[in-house]
């Protein structure tokens, strides 16, 4: 930055998107029965991440700024996300930045939670409090299948396109269907990918994609 400038934006960080085959591995060894406690560790911890780079993103979207260096909360003098964008962020630890750069940072890149943002918060809780790897394995499955607005009404969109990547719609939700299930598996999660298959038929908007799950589940990915 040049002359007076607040040049924070080095600090900030948002977690990536996960990447789709760590959580396809994961769920072929759950099917079999097979518990890699440090294979479940990388995908949970890689998705608590990337949730909580969302909530902090979502935040800031509503006018509240997480300090990247001492994690207090800056309240923005606009609280639209157009307005004044070249207010500067300044915390009482010293770190400072643009408006305008740090909204550059997390725009486009699927980290504003809209109507899954309870399902992110849900996650981050859950998985903290988790203890056993059952508990973890469920955990995940419950967030990875979440769809927007299911607490308050019909299933929306998928809520997996912001914490999984994938090129598009159809390329998600063709992973998801994919996912492989087994008499090894977590209990819970074949019931989950039932419920997931009824909410994705519920969907207006994934009906417009033409996307047609398989019926039934593969075992051990026959």
């Amino acid at each position: 930055m040049k002359g007076d400038e607040p040049d924070g934006m080095a600090e900030v960080r948002w977690a990536s998107r996960v990447n789709p085959r760590t959580i396809r591995q994961l769920y072929e060894t759950d099917a079999r029965g097979i518990v890699d406690e440090e294979l479940l560790n990388d995908v949970g911890y890689a998705l608590l991440a990337r949730c909580q780079s969302i909530l902090s993103a979502t935040e800031a979207q509503a006018g509240r700024v997480t300090c990247p260096r001492c994690r207090q909360v800056i309240v923005r003098e606009a609280s639209r996300s157009w307005d004044k964008p070249d207010e500067t962020l300044s915390c009482r630890c010293g770190w400072s930045a643009r408006w305008r750069d740090y909204f550059a940072s997390y725009q486009g890149k699927h980290l504003v939670g809209g109507g899954a943002t309870a399902m992110h918060r849900t996650f981050v809780e859950d998985f903290g409090h988790a203890r056993t790897p059952a508990e973890k394995m469920r955990a995940i499955d419950r967030l990875i299948h979440a769809f927007h607005w299911e607490l308050v009404s019909e299933p929306g969109r998928s809520a997996a396109r912001e914490v999984i990547y994938a090129k598009n719609t159809t390329e998600l939700l063709t992973f998801l269907d994919g996912l492989a299930y087994g008499e090894g598996s977590t209990p819970g999660l074949r019931e989950n990918k039932a419920a997931w298959d009824q909410k994705l038929e519920r969907s207006p908007w994934h009906q417009l994609t033409g996307f047609k799950p398989r019926r039934g589940i593969e075992r051990d990915g026959d």
